[in-house]
């Protein structure tokens, strides 16, 4: 396989040599580059959409499927539509996030595949968050450090349990920082969900802004209320200079047929590109929940 850097600090692509097939990468070889460089696009590789989970399932411990908006492909309940929102009545485009950050799965890695590319525009944007904590001011990282940020949160109930009960009881999660209940009646699950905005990198020491504050709500219907845990609200001139500090180093990634790409979700933000109604752009998007190599190199091993 043949390796070449995205960025000067992080990212690599991987093509083939001698018509070597992705499945048959050494997966110790891919875990070393992915822990060093937080994102890897595997392009020029003949994969069948069909085969997207035989080539994740190497670095998949557990998935998640953390709500049901997006349809899953290839009956296979894990590979879901990455563009839920594509027949929208506008052309859109999607903040910087890291996935799903504001629901009790916060998934380690995530993986998107190009079935087709767009037309035109719609490249899915990436902004890594070790950068990101390097450049704000010590004013708003010492606000973020100081207590957890608070997402209040309705996710619907999946159609497969509707009914099952009566009004509301109390919903136990197993991740720390999460409580709430079923509203059987309303056939909604409401948490809250205490996040910080930023977390150790998997390899190193290093704060990585990683999390859902530039969400735009009226899209992010899950999302009701973002606030600190104490209930303070987000200064505004603090939104505004993540925004320019990530829009100042966001990298575009163009779409081509085939590109699988590989994403340290606990470092990296993403997001979208506004593109039209009817784009034929088809990205798939797979979620490991948690990954079978090691976290911070010393709990799973590699």
């Amino acid at each position: 396989m043949k390796t070449t850097p995205i960025t000067d600090n992080w990212g690599a692509i991987i093509t083939p040599t001698k018509n070597k097939q992705l499945l048959e990468i050494n997966r110790n070889e891919i875990i070393s580059l992915f822990e060093r460089k937080g994102i890897i696009l595997f392009r020029g590789f003949d994969l069948d959409q069909h085969d997207i989970l035989t080539f994740t399932n190497q670095f998949t411990e557990r998935y998640s499927r953390p709500d049901y908006r997006r349809s899953s492909r290839f009956e296979q309940e894990f590979v879901l539509d990455a563009d839920y929102w594509k027949d929208s009545y506008r052309p859109y485009d999607m903040p910087l996030h890291s996935e799903t950050t504001f629901t009790p799965v916060w998934p380690e890695v995530i993986w998107l595949y190009c079935n087709v590319p767009p037309a035109k525009e719609g490249a899915t944007t990436v902004c890594d968050g070790i950068e990101i904590w390097d450049r704000m001011s010590s004013e708003i990282k010492l606000f973020f450090l100081a207590e957890p940020v608070l997402y209040v949160v309705e996710i619907p109930i999946p159609e497969t349990i509707k009914g099952k009960g009566k009004g509301k009881k109390p919903w136990i999660s197993d991740m720390l920082g999460v409580g709430g209940y079923l509203d059987w009646d309303a056939d909604l699950l409401c948490l809250n969900v205490l996040r910080y905005a930023a977390n150790k990198a998997r390899y190193s020491d290093k704060f990585c802004f990683s999390n859902h504050l530039l969400a735009d709500l009226h899209d992010e219907l899950q999302i009701k209320e973002i606030t600190m845990a104490s209930g303070k609200a987000i200064p505004e001139k603090f939104i505004d200079e993540i925004k320019q500090v990530s829009d100042d180093i966001t990298v575009d990634h163009s779409w081509q047929q085939g590109d699988v790409v590989m994403v340290d979700n606990i470092r990296f933000m993403h997001g979208r590109r506004a593109f039209e109604k009817g784009d034929p752009r088809d990205i798939l998007t797979v979620q490991t929940a948690r990954a079978s190599f090691g976290f911070s190199s010393d709990t799973r091993p590699h």
